[in-house]
């Protein structure tokens, strides 16, 4: 679509039809993503675009991850760069690959500390009330990885944040 073509952004996505192959219902997973959901969920990687300079800058997937490398990798980019979204079916796809069927037990093991590393600098922004328990997670949680500094340093952004969601 000419909509992608002419966007100045970084990292365009849209919608993907999925096909579910036991019943053959078709459904759209799709629709804008802010913070809460990108945190909850991945962007469907048939349905996103970067631009070469995001490679440049951020680097590359992280192999360590054999099913959600993509999923890692659109953390980090969120935490980086405005996505844009596009309204529009990018991709058809059948249900049941392996991602659907893998549990990628590193990738949950270290999703809380690489979020607190990758937004480390804007977990006191206000972006960040709807996502607090995340942050009082990775306070509290025992072998995330986190050490006792970084631990601290999300008590006060969670304190923060639960402070501003009683005043709004």
């Amino acid at each position: 679509s000419t909509n992608l073509i002419k966007t100045d952004a970084g990292i365009v996505y849209g919608n993907v039809i999925i096909k579910n192959m036991g019943d053959g219902e078709k459904y759209i997973w799709g629709g804008e993503f802010d913070l809460k959901r990108i945190l909850s969920y991945n962007i469907c990687h048939q349905a996103i675009f970067y631009h070469h300079s995001v490679f440049k800058k951020l680097g590359n997937y992280n192999l360590r991850y054999k099913v959600l490398a993509d999923y890692d990798f659109n953390l980090k980019c969120f935490a980086n760069y405005i996505f844009s979204y596009a309204d529009l079916n990018i991709a058809y796809f059948n249900l049941g690959g392996a991602s659907t069927q893998i549990v990628d037990q590193i990738f949950e093991d270290d999703k809380i500390k690489n979020v607190i590393k990758y937004f480390k600098g804007k977990l006191f922004n206000r972006y960040f009330i709807s996502s607090r328990l995340l942050i009082q997670k990775a306070a509290f949680a025992q072998n995330t990885g986190i050490g006792l500094f970084t631990r601290l340093y999300c008590l006060l952004a969670y304190l923060k944040l639960k402070t501003h969601s009683l005043i709004k």
